[in-house]
């Protein structure tokens, strides 16, 4: 036999599921094993260390194995989890990229979402402390995201959702940020056109603040690397910072048009995220599922059962099953039926920093080309939204009640919008619970958390806490109380830091000088970024900081979508002053070469309505520029 000297590769998740297949994970690569026994690879696997030829294993394995089994089952798992130095053969991955679309995914950020797993996991672990069964008690996107991402990522999970579809869904437009494109297409393996086709997503290229100043003001707050200093030096105002903004401005969309005809994608050169109808987007992903291996209860859970160790023994469903799991994903919402009604969690208010707490929502058709942006528009009681989707504009005025009546907020909601006649009322609390993770249960979304959507951060939360869950959640039950209270303690810092983060929107924002306003710019507690604000004050943008020395911000800063840039917009684009300016600005030569190629390319893009149009008719004509 030839001698071969294999090498554990590094990174490896093994992955015994209850099936009995064995799952190996290195990367984002997932393989299936099939023909050897779970035991016998772990005793190969246990004796790969120090050997240094097959023939060496084979005399550790000589009772289970002939050298030519050894042989083709080495060859099977190389390059997967072992390595033959001097040898590169192919191996098969279950897991694939999309047959199109291929030219979107490259561009998607970089995440990871990959979680800790069965790390060289030996024969003699007590199977019933594997964690094997998890279900996640809710629906929405929240419950949907969790248990889809669950499942691609520790497939050796039984998932089941418990949910009811007595409870309606809200339609409501759903803004986003870019993080979405690479949960929904890369971590979901969703293809982009089966997005587009099932649930209409306008683009979103970034918001429009009609804030900060009185009287016809306004700024835009693009996604992606920026011009700041150059535009706000040039120009006095943010409107051309990048592509995005003067897409923006002209109502275009991301597919341009040369003279030749040959129709191109901007994807590559513009960031961007999605609006979503809320009921179109839970209908795909509940589609999704239905065909997946995740199990779909419809059910009300009437009751939660607690062990004397504090952990949830079951929930208990309206037609009196007891269902019992590892552990208890909370996805029901403002209710937190189980993190906050089972486990006791105490719900800490946002209401020093945050003081709405209601919002009147209407819809009314779109006519013409719809805007490839959110709208936050400053109101005399708090603000109005606007998001655009699938020929509709979702508004709702978020206010506060100590301020305002429903019968004021919507007298002037309709002042603006005198097209909407049907108005809904939703009351909220902002504010999180002092846990995310309290003994076996997790929650995700509205019953851990909530903060009014001014930026976006509803999906984008509920992303990064899936984040979190993937990463950190272990193999093994038992004593967890260290990895609890450090993602506990992230997950908080990440929250307040976005209370904060919208506290100086309001704190800075010199629109009105109504009652609320002065109330939000002499009471905003913005004290968990007093040092972000101090930098500001004293050098001026942040952006020059990240740019210099980025690990001065590293302590600072608890979420990349929210950094450097997102401060630099909202306190430029309010005008808030600051002293000493260390950066020389580029040459206005420069900066101008720029623009002209900017406009060039928006002058060559069709508008936001066509281009969606063309999603809508040409399908095969996307497939092949996407």
């Amino acid at each position: 036999m030839e001698i071969k000297i294999p090498d554990k590769l590094t990174d490896v998740d093994i992955l015994l599921p209850a099936s009995g297949e064995i799952i190996i994970r290195r990367n984002r690569d997932v393989n299936q094993i099939n023909g050897i026994a779970p035991e016998l690879f772990i005793k190969i696997w246990n004796n790969i260390d120090g050997i240094k030829s097959t023939t060496e294993i084979h005399a550790q394995c000589a009772e289970d194995l002939t050298p030519e089994n050894l042989t083709d089952f080495l060859n099977t798992i190389n390059g997967i989890c072992i390595r033959f130095v001097g040898e590169k053969l192919e191996t098969v991955q279950l897991h694939k990229s999309p047959e199109a679309g291929e030219k979107m995914i490259p561009l998607l950020a970089p995440e990871d979402f990959d979680g800790v797993c069965v790390r060289n996991l030996d024969a003699g672990k007590d199977a019933d402390q594997i964690y094997k069964k998890v279900v996640v008690v809710g629906g929405g996107t929240a419950g949907y995201f969790t248990a889809l991402a669950l499942k691609k990522k520790r497939p050796e999970l039984q998932v089941t959702i418990v949910e009811s579809t007595g409870i309606p869904v809200i339609g409501v437009g759903e803004a986003t940020t870019p993080v979405i494109l690479s949960f929904l297409h890369e971590v979901l393996d969703i293809h982009p056109m089966d997005l587009y086709e099932a649930v209409r997503p306008s683009w979103k290229l970034g918001i429009k603040f009609d804030w900060g100043l009185p009287g016809d003001y306004h700024f835009f707050n693009p996604f992606g690397l920026n011009n700041l200093l150059e535009s706000d030096y040039y120009n006095n105002g943010l409107d051309y910072v990048t592509l995005g903004t003067t897409l923006m401005m002209q109502g275009k969309g991301l597919i341009a048009r040369k003279r030749n005809g040959e129709y191109y994608s901007l994807m590559n050169q513009v960031g961007y995220a999605y609006h979503l109808e809320n009921r179109n987007l839970i209908q795909f992903l509940r589609s999704i599922i239905l065909k997946s291996d995740i199990e779909w209860l419809d059910r009300v859970v009437k009751n939660v059962k607690v062990d004397e160790n504090g952990d949830v023994s079951a929930i208990v469903t309206d037609r009196e099953e007891e269902l019992s799991y590892d552990l208890y994903i909370d996805c029901s919402g403002f209710k937190s039926l189980l993190l906050e009604g089972a486990m006791k969690s105490e719900f800490i208010p946002f209401d020093k920093t945050l003081f709405t707490d209601r919002a009147v929502t209407g819809i009314y058709n779109i006519e013409g080309n719809p805007n490839p942006f959110t709208l936050a528009q400053s109101m005399h009681h708090g603000w109005n939204w606007n998001i655009p989707v699938d020929g509709e504009n979702h508004r709702g005025y978020v206010h506060a009640s100590a301020f305002c009546t429903v019968d004021e907020a919507m007298a002037e909601m309709q002042k603006v919008n005198p097209q909407i006649t049907d108005f809904k009322v939703v009351h909220f609390k902002s504010g999180r619970h002092r846990e995310f993770w309290k003994n076996n249960v997790i929650a995700i979304g509205n019953s851990y958390a909530f903060v009014e959507p001014l930026e976006s951060t509803g999906l984008h939360m509920i992303i990064e806490s899936v984040k979190t869950l993937l990463k950190n959640l272990p193999a093994e039950k038992g004593n967890n109380t260290a990895i609890r209270e450090a993602v506990n303690q992230k997950v908080a810092m990440q929250w307040d830091y976005i209370k904060w983060f919208l506290g100086i929107h309001f704190k800075y924002n010199k629109k009105f000088d109504t009652p609320y306003w002065k109330h939000c710019r002499n009471e905003t507690d913005v004290s968990g970024v007093q040092d972000l604000l101090d930098l500001y004050g004293q050098i001026g943008p942040l952006t020059i900081i990240a740019e210099n020395d980025p690990e001065i911000l590293q302590s600072l800063v608890h979420d990349q979508v929210f950094g450097a840039h997102g401060f630099d917009y909202m306190l430029m684009g309010q005008k808030v002053p600051w002293g000493k300016q260390f950066r020389v600005v580029p040459e206005k030569s420069d900066y101008l070469e720029k623009r002209k190629k900017w406009q060039e390319i928006a002058d060559e893009a069709l508008s936001h309505k066509e281009s969606l149009d063309l999603f809508k008719n040409h399908p095969d004509l996307i497939r092949e520029i996407i």
